[in-house]
């Protein structure tokens, strides 16, 4: 006895109306023995067809048990209201045999369908496409669907429908989206061209022979969007308004906002579409009275789509501009210290600009070309390159901050200095050198000293139990200067500290080291 074909598997194939699974192995063509129903006769070969070890009975040739078997799932298939699995081993084997009784192609063809039809098992799943963008999924019916999903969320910006939305098949079976610019230019013409990777624009370099022209260069998406041939119920797909809404519906995600001079809270919270009380709530530790500085970060939240479009289009326009500042070193004041000289005049210009837009919301500008109208005078500035003086905390150790710099919400009134409890007699140095100017009783500061710096600034050191200085003595920073007490307006042993700048009182926190 000879096996002709085994084949073993549980698969999913898709045949007319549905997909139906069986196992069968290719089959060895061999001679006719017989044709005819039920008959008897002497035969040196006969073909038994076996599914899942139980015999179907014999074919006189392979052709038939093959055809009997297609027949069988023919039936199938269109008794199947979805996907039909079918966990099933189906053998063909060839026997040398005296005497056999050979079933015809229809009986060996119901045999079969009987035998599979109780191994089949039928889910409601049908041919689909998903649209993948990150996490998010949404699933369609047919690429067409697809396509007119895409094609609306990117005709919200390319408005003259200059791009057309095309799906190409990758290497791994998937889809992936491609912009197809519908507007034929001459080819000996040299214009200016963009290409698109996400949110990264590289735009060609342009020569003095380069025509420039306002119009879209570029259209994409700055998300990787990947299409995905599937089945799934029927329940689970939606339709192409469906789709579309979900994918430019906005929700909320936290960024980074750098401070910009001239920023404050409310405007940007009004600016982010933000209350100021949420923005604060975002930023742990700041209040409505933090101070906020160009180059500081804070976190806000944007309202952003699944799919956000990347437009780059090149625009000519004209504007005021500015010459570059002109700095003057000036040894007379400290690093970081400016001191305008003249403020210039600003020029003006037109300009061939190459804007990049993401959701209709320009975030980059690069200038191409320009003409200038009338050309500016520079702004000029002195800066400071002295080191600015260093000065110390007047306490060495055990101390803490009782009562910090700024305004007292409990009682509204302003505290000019910083207040450092610690134990009483602890010493106080003097935070950087000068000369004593004020050593004595000053009223509600109690025992007070002030040190008068070379630069005009000054320190004060009040509420001392004892003053270890007098008046127009010479000391050194980190020099003994007094000690700790609760002398004047005073509720506990504290050092209350001050730097005054030009008659006004600063935070000592922003000079000391």
């Amino acid at each position: 006895m000879k096996k002709v074909s085994k084949y073993s598997r549980k698969m999913k194939l898709t045949f007319l109306k549905v997909a139906t699974v069986v196992s069968v192995a290719g089959f060895i063509v061999v001679p006719t023995v017989g044709s005819n129903s039920q008959r008897i006769k002497n035969a040196l070969q006969a073909y038994k067809v076996v599914v899942n070890d139980e015999c179907m009975g014999y074919a006189s040739s392979e052709e038939e048990a093959n055809e009997a078997y297609l027949e069988a799932r023919t039936r199938m298939n269109s008794d199947a209201q979805g996907v039909a699995y079918v966990d099933a081993s189906i053998e063909v084997v060839k026997q040398n045999v005296s005497k056999v009784s050979f079933e015809t192609k229809e009986q060996l063809s119901d045999k079969i369908y009987e035998k599979l039809s109780d191994e089949v098992i039928v889910s409601n799943q049908v041919k689909a496409y998903t649209i993948r963008i990150n996490d998010f999924t949404v699933t369609l019916a047919s690429k067409e669907d697809v396509v007119k999903v895409l094609e609306s969320v990117k005709g919200n910006y390319d408005t003259e429908n200059q791009f057309q939305v095309s799906l190409k098949t990758e290497t791994d079976g998937n889809m992936s989206v491609k912009m197809q610019n519908a507007k034929i230019s001459a080819l000996d013409v040299d214009t200016v061209s963009a290409v698109l990777d996400g949110e990264t624009v590289k735009v060609s370099a342009v020569t003095e022979s380069t025509v420039i022209e306002d119009g879209v260069l570029a259209v994409g998406f700055a998300e990787n969007v990947e299409i995905v041939e599937s089945t799934a119920s029927p329940d689970n797909i939606v339709s192409v308004d469906e789709a579309y809404n979900a994918i430019t519906k906005e929700k909320d995600e936290k960024e980074t906002y750098t401070i910009q001079a001239g920023d404050c809270l409310y405007d940007i919270a009004i600016k982010y579409g933000m209350t100021v009380d949420q923005l604060l709530a975002l930023n742990e530790g700041m209040t409505i009275n933090s101070l906020i500085q160009p180059g500081d970060k804070i976190v806000i939240t944007v309202p952003k789509p699944e799919l956000s479009v990347i437009t780059v289009s090149t625009e000519t326009y004209e504007e005021a501009y500015d010459a570059p500042i002109e700095y003057i070193e000036d040894s007379s004041l400290y690093i970081g210290q400016t001191a305008v000289v003249s403020n210039g005049t600003p020029g003006y210009r037109q300009v061939d600009a190459v804007v990049t837009y993401k959701d209709g919301v320009p975030v980059s500008s690069q200038i191409i070309n320009e003409k200038v109208i009338s050309t500016p005078v520079a702004k000029v500035v002195r800066k400071g390159t002295t080191v600015a003086p260093t000065y110390i905390m007047p306490l060495t150790w055990y101390y803490y901050v009782s009562d910090p710099y700024g305004w007292r919400a409990e009682t509204g009134s302003f505290h000019g200095g910083i207040d450092y409890a610690a134990p009483v007699n602890t010493t106080v140095r003097a935070s950087r050198s000068g000369y004593v100017s004020y050593a004595g009783w000053k009223g509600s500061y109690g025992n007070c000293i002030e040190i008068t710096h070379p630069d005009g600034h000054m320190t004060r050191y009040a509420h001392l139990n004892s003053i270890a200085v007098s008046y127009g003595q010479q000391v050194s920073q980190w020099e003994t200067i007094g000690y700790v007490g609760s002398t004047g307006f005073s509720t506990g042993y504290h050092l209350h500290f001050e730097i005054i700048i030009g008659g006004v009182q600063v935070n000592p926190n922003n000079w000391l080291n």
